[in-house]
């Protein structure tokens, strides 16, 4: 949901004399896309460490866990 408002946002406020206002809503969305991003590829590691037993996967999830606490 995160990646979807940003990017519709992007798509809403995409043009260049938005950017150079002093409406700066791009910047935002970029790190919007980002932490969804970043949610997404933890979220993937854990599935799939889960999925197939695999230490490597869970030590991932649970390092980029302890690093967000």
């Amino acid at each position: 949901a995160i990646v979807f408002v940003a990017v519709w946002l992007i798509k809403r406020y995409g043009d260049i004399t938005k950017i150079t206002t002093d409406e700066y809503t791009l910047v935002p969305c970029g790190i919007l896309v980002g932490v969804g991003v970043l949610i997404f590829i933890t979220a993937l590691f854990g599935c799939c460490g889960t999925c197939s037993d695999n230490k490597c996967c869970l030590s991932t999830v649970s390092f980029c866990e302890s690093i967000i606490q």
